[in-house]
């Protein structure tokens, strides 16, 4: 019932968008006659809605009790009530992430391994040293390339 609705409101919603364009008079006449036609129809999908929320006590309690929300309607209640029968039953988390208004936190935090890259250089660079120097490989000449690359470069002070 809630999908028919939404369905007849949207093609009520572009029949009047064509009734702005429509340039022969009869064409606009159609549209006007199906404009009403789709209102009397929304008018009672609205009224069935009410009276299947009238009938069960549940969601009549929900109902009275969206309709005291401020901007909170009969239709909005209605179609609150209908996409989420489990509104009453749940806490202001659970509906948030039942609606998709929370994004989920992951229970735990993805490892990073930030230096791994780095080691995994410096072996490369360790092998690539040690074939240039004759050096046996892992005997850590890339390592002490990197330290004497990493210290700060000595500059000749002026003096005034």
């Amino acid at each position: 019932m809630r999908a028919r609705r939404q369905q007849v409101q949207q093609t009520l919603t572009q029949e009047k968008n064509r009734l702005g364009t429509a340039r022969d008079r009869e064409a606009r006449e159609w549209i006007r006659r199906s404009i009403g036609f789709l209102k009397d129809q929304l008018q009672e999908i609205d009224g069935r809605l009410a009276e299947l929320t009238r009938e069960d006590p549940g969601f009549r309690r929900r109902r009275e009790l969206l309709v005291t929300v401020p901007g909170v309607g009969a239709t909005t209640a209605h179609g609150l009530i209908a996409d989420l029968p489990e509104l009453g039953r749940l806490n202001r988390g659970q509906a948030a992430k039942l609606v998709g208004l929370a994004p989920p936190i992951p229970r735990r935090m993805p490892q990073r391994r930030p230096w791994g890259w780095l080691k995994t250089r410096w072996r490369a660079q360790d092998n690539a040293a040690s074939r240039k120097s004759n050096r046996p490989p892992g005997s850590g000449a890339a390592v002490a390339w990197a330290k004497s690359a990493s210290e700060a470069p000595k500059f000749a002070t002026h003096r005034s």
